[in-house]
């Protein structure tokens, strides 16, 4: 299913997150906060479920595969059936925890209008800020910045037998993988 890659990547994202906080539902716990270490977890594992299809369609809907082929429908990766289900699924356990408007196809693109770049300056104009001599980088604002982000307090370092103890139930867990 071609819904492109960028596309996929946020709807398995958020789909973990909204089982994060099903989970903290059922479980008659208050929803929990993410760490940053905790969102690239989810996101690496969100990339790695984007089916190899939908990269490939992505490509071809491009014109860049090199392959004239038609895009073909793939019914294996549809995160947003499953994306669907389970926001649905968050709304009828607790109707606070989601906005009674929002749905599982906007939620998908909360952060559409995010700017996630700054204006873009002109040749003369960056020519123009590297000749100033009174341009300078504001290090105050990054400072700032940093000092009103709530650090979400990090686990406690496990013993050297935990580590040892989880270190080899990786290597059995990996004798398993494919």
């Amino acid at each position: 299913m071609d819904q492109g890659v960028i596309r996929s990547l946020k709807a398995h994202y958020r789909y973990k997150i909204v089982r994060l906080y099903i989970k903290a539902v059922d479980n008659n716990e208050p929803m929990p906060k993410i760490s940053i270490l905790q969102a690239m977890k989810y996101l690496v594992s969100s990339w790695n479920a984007v089916s190899k299809e939908t990269v490939i369609n992505c490509f071809k809907k491009a014109g860049i595969s090199k392959k004239n082929k038609s895009i073909e429908e793939a019914d294996d990766d549809h995160p947003f059936k499953f994306l669907t289900e389970e926001f649905n699924r968050l709304r009828e356990l607790d109707p606070r925890a989601v906005q009674e408007d929002l749905s599982a196809e906007s939620y998908i693109g909360l952060d559409c209008d995010v700017v996630t770049t700054g204006s873009l300056a002109t040749n003369v104009e960056i020519i123009a800020q590297i000749l100033d001599s009174n341009f300078e980088n504001d290090d105050n604002e990054v400072e700032d910045s940093v000092d009103e982000a709530t650090d979400v307090e990090a686990p406690p370092r496990p013993s050297d037998i935990q580590l040892e103890i989880a270190f080899e139930t990786i290597q059995n867990a990996s004798l398993y993988s494919s």
